[in-house]
């Protein structure tokens, strides 16, 4: 009877952790996809229109990360000059009273 409870719970504390570890294997995999061309790793006859095709969209989504990039650090520069002029305001309303 004990054999067959720690059998049981050695089954459940197994499950658990193959979950975790497809999970972790599964996070490590997308990790990098969207910044490869041919992202699968395979080789790949570099002629042929798929490939010109692929490497447009490659370039056009790279340009377009970049520009997102360039618009979130500008985004955060401006609300941290804002964040600093209220913290300015709030001081002297702080003062005069």
């Amino acid at each position: 009877m004990e054999l067959q409870a720690a059998n049981i719970l050695n089954g459940a504390y197994c499950k658990g952790l193959r979950e975790q570890l497809a999970f972790w294997e599964g996070k490590k995999g997308r990790k990098g996809k969207g910044r490869r061309l041919m992202g699968d790793g395979l080789p790949v006859l570099l002629s042929g229109n798929d490939f010109y095709e692929r490497v447009v969209e490659f370039d056009r989504e790279n340009t377009e990360r970049e520009k997102r990039k360039e618009a979130q650090k500008a985004n955060k520069e401006g609300r941290k000059a804002e964040l600093e002029e209220w913290k300015k305001k709030v001081q002297e309303r702080q003062m005069a009273v």
